[in-house]
């Protein structure tokens, strides 16, 4: 009973906020949000989540324990025998795929089990892709970005958005790089070989800024022949750049300022 109740803290549902809100994004795009579908991926996503987030706490445990930003997140540390969470890990993978088979179209099965079994490899070893170089990046960038706002969408409706799925992509990749960079001295000394471990911490913000450099062009791309919007975003452009190499603003308080420029364009998106 006792391991049961820690299945919401294990499982990180507090954690999923930005990941359902892009989930939640794709079908405010598709406009099938008051849709019977609406409920039937909610489920499909709700074990998408805690098996990606379940494998990483399991997989991760020993990492985790020294490291003051992960330990208080991770449940697991505490625990010595593994095997009833790695059952329930196998029961959910295979409820997933099961499931997944009867509810979804063809497409949006191959879509769902491929990004799953991403978000399960990034953590599970041999193949452990949070350890592989460029690869951890891409990968999160698929499982945890462009996977969830693609599973609930048709083909027509991806073709007629591939600007906002790369937009996704990229900001995707910014969290992933963002996690790397704060827990760069501990993944350093446990011997994770993530891709900011490999060619550093300063190298990695550049990186970063690149990234967000190329997130920023991709909103104004996206409003080209809307003045208004596009006006606005050549204002936000400069002041988010600028806020960016202001040595006084802290890199969590900076990432902030980014996260409310990718909502507002978001939902300026919707309005295009």
């Amino acid at each position: 009973m006792q391991k049961i109740m820690m299945l919401p803290r294990i499982f990180r549902i507090s954690e999923w906020r930005g990941y359902y809100g892009i989930f939640i994004y794709s079908f405010l795009v598709s406009g099938t949000i008051m849709s019977n579908r609406f409920l039937i991926f909610n489920i499909l996503f709700f074990i998408y989540m805690s098996s990606i987030y379940l494998a990483n706490n399991i997989y991760d445990r020993d990492g985790d324990r020294t490291n003051p930003n992960k330990i208080n997140k991770n449940p697991l540390v505490l625990v010595e025998n593994l095997s009833i969470f790695k059952k329930l890990l196998i029961i959910e993978i295979v409820v997933a795929f099961i499931l997944g088979y009867m509810l979804l179209s063809p497409v949006n099965y191959l879509v769902y089990i491929s990004s799953l079994l991403l978000g399960l490899f990034y953590s599970i070893p041999p193949l452990r892709l949070k350890e592989r170089y460029i690869l951890d990046l891409f990968s999160h960038a698929v499982f945890f970005g462009i996977g969830l706002i693609l599973i609930p969408l048709d083909i027509q409706t991806i073709l007629t958005n591939i600007i906002l799925i790369i937009f996704v992509g990229v900001y995707s990749i910014i969290l992933e790089l963002r996690n790397e960079i704060e827990d760069y001295e501990y993944d350093k000394e446990i011997g994770y070989k993530t891709t900011i471990v490999k060619i550093g911490y300063n190298k990695g913000k550049n990186i970063l800024y690149i990234c967000i450099v190329i997130l920023l062009f991709l909103t104004i791309y996206v409003f080209l022949n809307t003045i208004v919007k596009q006006l606005i975003l050549f204002i936000m452009f400069p002041l988010l750049i600028g806020i960016l190499y202001v040595q006084k603003i802290n890199f969590k308080e900076k990432m902030r300022v980014l996260d409310l420029y990718v909502i507002f364009f978001l939902i300026m998106y919707l309005f295009r």
